[in-house]
């Protein structure tokens, strides 16, 4: 009977660990798909010009610091120049899960 019991608690106490691995690998692999995605899409802006790359088939949404959408535009191709004609200020530029804070000078 003792041996019994200690050959399930032995048996249970190896396989929690193997438990505890799983479940960490399953979270860092969806860490690596949101980095591998967020390295897809690149975002970048200078003297009013918004620059969008990779991220053909999305919709660049441009908000301001209260988070009122302010413009929307339809991203057609590999790379997408937008003139943007916003009054001073911040703006939060999100295409997909990438999201990018913006100063409009």
């Amino acid at each position: 009977m003792k041996k019994g019991l200690l050959y399930i608690l032995f048996a249970t106490t190896l396989s929690l660990p193997a438990v505890a691995t799983e479940r960490s690998l399953a979270i860092e692999t969806e860490t690596e798909e949101a980095a591998m995605l967020s390295e897809k899409i690149a975002v970048s802006f200078e003297k009013n010009t918004l620059r969008v790359q990779r991220a053909e088939g999305y919709t660049v949404y441009i908000y301001n610091i209260t988070g009122v959408k302010v413009a929307s535009y339809k991203v057609d191709s590999a790379e997408k120049t937008i003139t943007l004609n916003l009054e001073k200020g911040y703006y939060i530029v999100k295409v997909g899960d990438v999201a990018r804070r913006i100063l409009v000078r």
